[in-house]
């Protein structure tokens, strides 16, 4: 990309799970911070479905989040 290249301007980006945008996080950072651009996110779904993968995070939050009761609330 030359000195002569326009800025992105405006990116929206279009994903279905919060924190999905992670999978290309560095294009991102590269659009908004060293190009300028404007980004914004759509995320599709509210993600409460996410509560079976989170045995992780049990331990920490002395929760059983994999329980569909406990993890959508």
């Amino acid at each position: 990309m030359g000195s002569s290249a326009e800025p992105p301007g405006k990116v929206l980006i279009v994903v279905a799970h919060p924190d999905d945008e992670y999978y290309f996080a560095a294009t991102v950072y590269r659009l908004a911070v060293q190009l300028g651009a404007i980004v914004d996110e759509l995320i599709i779904t509210d993600g409460e479905g996410g509560f079976r993968y989170s045995t992780l995070a049990e331990p920490y939050y002395k929760k059983k989040l994999t329980v569909e009761r406990i993890g959508r609330k």
